[in-house]
């Protein structure tokens, strides 16, 4: 009788067992999880900013090709370096 209960003491202490450390897996993979999430999201917000960032670079750039195709703007930037048109004059003002 006395190795019946050793024997009942030892599967119960053994479940117990079992049981706590699957508990410990599942929150140490739980943990695991959070953190991997708590990266993944300050990178989903880092690469958000990126792609604002580069957004907005895109619309100067944009504007800047749309000047460049005007004439007139075009005529402002190399009368301001010195050029002129045929049969034209400069007049230096010193």
């Amino acid at each position: 009788m006395l190795k019946k209960g050793k024997k009942e003491i030892f599967w119960r202490v053994s479940i117990y067992f079992i049981f706590s450390f699957l508990v410990f897996l599942f929150l140490l993979w739980s943990f695991l999880l959070f953190k991997k999430e708590k990266t993944i999201s300050e990178n989903k917000k880092e690469l958000e900013k990126k792609i604002n960032f580069l957004k907005e670079k895109n619309a100067e750039l944009k504007e800047g090709l749309e000047k460049i195709n005007d004439e007139k703007y075009l005529e402002e930037k190399t009368r301001e370096r010195g050029y002129k048109k045929e049969n034209e004059g400069i007049v230096l003002i010193k």
